[in-house]
C-alpha cells in the first residue's frame, strides 16, 4: 500500500473542494489501516466516522435476523465506506470488514455531513456513489430469487472486473483478489459450487488465476455459454 495525505486530496471528490474544505479535512482526518480480515466498524455501532478507501478491498456485510449475515457489497479504492444511513444520523447499517489489507482516510461524521451542508463537491461524488451502491445491492438480491447460479457467479465476476479491472486482447483481469468464499457470498449461493463452477470453467480453459486473482481468459466463451444460455 502507497498512498499518501497529499494523493488522496488530488483525486476525486476530495481535488475539487476549496482550500478552506480541504484545510478542514487535512486537520480533522486521519489515514488508517486495517489488516486482513480486522473488522472496520459493525452493523449496529454508532457511527463515528465515514472511510474513504486508497488502498486495499472491504466486505460489507448486513445481518439479517436469524438468517445469517448477506454480503451485500465489495468496495475498493475511490470508494467511501459508512454512507448508508448518514443523513438519518443512525448507526451503521452494515458491518464492513477487510478482505485484503486496507489503507483508509477516517473522517469524522461531523466534518462529512459539514460538506454535504456545503454542497460541495463532496455532495455529488456521495450521492453518486450511494446510489450505484444500492444499485448494486438491488441488482445481486434481485438476481439470487430468479438467475442460475453459474450466471450469478459470472455476473459478479463481471462487475468486479468493470470497477477493478483491466482488458486486454479478450481477456479480463480483475485486480480485486477474491476468495471462493467472498465470490459465494457476492453471488448467494454455497462455497461448494462456487468451487464446482469455476473449476468447470477452468478446466474448459475459460479462466484462470494469477497471483490469487481471477483471470477470464475466453470471456466471449463465458457470455455465450452462461450468460446467453436459457
Amino acid at each position: 500500500m502507497h498512498s499518501t495525505t497529499a494523493d488522496w486530496l488530488s483525486v476525486c471528490p476530495f481535488g475539487y473542494l476549496s482550500n478552506k474544505d480541504s484545510n478542514l479535512l487535512l486537520r480533522h482526518s486521519e489515514i488508517v489501516e486495517f489488516r486482513k480480515k480486522q473488522q472496520i466498524y459493525k452493523q449496529g455501532q454508532t457511527r463515528e466516522s465515514v472511510f474513504y478507501i486508497t488502498d486495499g478491498f472491504a466486505r460489507q456485510t448486513r445481518q439479517i435476523g436469524d438468517e445469517g449475515e448477506v454480503t451485500v457489497a465489495i468496495l475498493g479504492p475511490n470508494e467511501l465506506l459508512g454512507l448508508l444511513g448518514l443523513i438519518e444520523h443512525s448507526p451503521y447499517m452494515l458491518s464492513a470488514v477487510a478482505i485484503t489489507d486496507v489503507r483508509a482516510v477516517k473522517i469524522p461524521v461531523v466534518i462529512v455531513r459539514e460538506l454535504l451542508d456545503r454542497r460541495s463537491a463532496f455532495l455529488r461524488y456521495a450521492t453518486e456513489m450511494l446510489s450505484t451502491h444500492l444499485s448494486q445491492a438491488y441488482k445481486a438480491i434481485t438476481q439470487s430469487g430468479y438467475s442460475r447460479v453459474d450466471q450469478r457467479i459470472l455476473s459478479a465476476l463481471l462487475e468486479f472486473g468493470s470497477r477493478y479491472g483491466e482488458s486486454h486482447g479478450g481477456q479480463l483481469h480483475l485486480s480485486v483478489p477474491l476468495t471462493r468464499n467472498d465470490i459465494a457470498a457476492i453471488s448467494h449461493t454455497t462455497v461448494e459450487t462456487t468451487i464446482r463452477t469455476l473449476g468447470k470453467w477452468k478446466k474448459e480453459g475459460w479462466i484462470t488465476t494469477r497471483d490469487r486473482k481471477i483471470i477470464l481468459t475466453r470471456l466471449d466463451c463465458l457470455v455465450k455459454e452462461v450468460l446467453n444460455r436459457s
